[in-house]
């Protein structure tokens, strides 16, 4: 089964992505950021309870985190100047993020999902710039923020889920091999899971 899909060419997810016109990708980053809304909406205001508004809401992070790898610069200025924009964005929102989710007993330790994009960017950025070295010092970066990250963020799910994207992003022939793919369709499967507890899994 692998080596067939292996062989089996798909089509790119980041190559259609690129080619949409300014007009689409608007549409797409409305829709994320719609389900975005409905996801925070369905924890705060109703505590989980709703099927339908946690099955769309989780359809944001793998949307916003595609826009995100693809949008990356490619030389190292622009990448350096990103990640500095991410780290920025990422502190100016956890105030905001800490009133609206500690009031649903969320810990005030709980990072949002930008710092997962500023780690990851940070990551790339050392990686270009100093090897093999650098990529060690962005994987020790990842671990210290994985924990954070893991009560409203996703955890490693989602800093697994970014790394898969930015692999995709920087490898042509990675994002239209049939493994990869079929890995990244498990990996959406994993971010997506409904809890346990919650007893509706088969609405979900």
């Amino acid at each position: 089964m692998n080596s067939s899909l292996a062989a089996m060419k798909a089509i790119s997810p980041f190559a259609v992505v690129k080619s949409l016109s300014p007009l689409q990708a608007d549409v797409i980053k409305t829709i994320a950021l719609a389900a975005m809304l409905a996801d925070h909406v369905n924890i705060i205001l109703l505590g989980g309870r709703s099927e339908f508004l946690y099955a769309f809401g989780h359809a944001a992070f793998p949307l916003f985190t595609l826009l995100w790898a693809i949008n990356l610069p490619s030389d190292l200025a622009g990448l350096r100047e990103r990640t500095r924009r991410l780290w920025v964005w990422a502190f100016a929102t956890q105030p905001l993020f800490w009133l609206a989710f500690m009031m649903n007993g969320q810990s005030w330790m709980a990072l949002n999902i930008l710092f997962a994009y500023a780690g990851c960017t940070q990551l790339l950025y050392w990686a270009k710039r100093w090897g093999i070295n650098g990529a060690m010092a962005g994987m020790i970066l990842l671990l210290i923020v994985a924990w954070p990250l893991t009560p409203a963020s996703y955890g490693v799910t989602g800093i697994l889920f970014c790394l898969m994207c930015l692999a995709g992003r920087y490898h042509a022939g990675l994002a239209e091999n049939g493994v990869y793919l079929f890995a990244v369709f498990i990996a959406m499967g994993w971010l997506n899971m409904p809890p346990v507890i919650s007893g509706w899994w088969a609405d979900a």
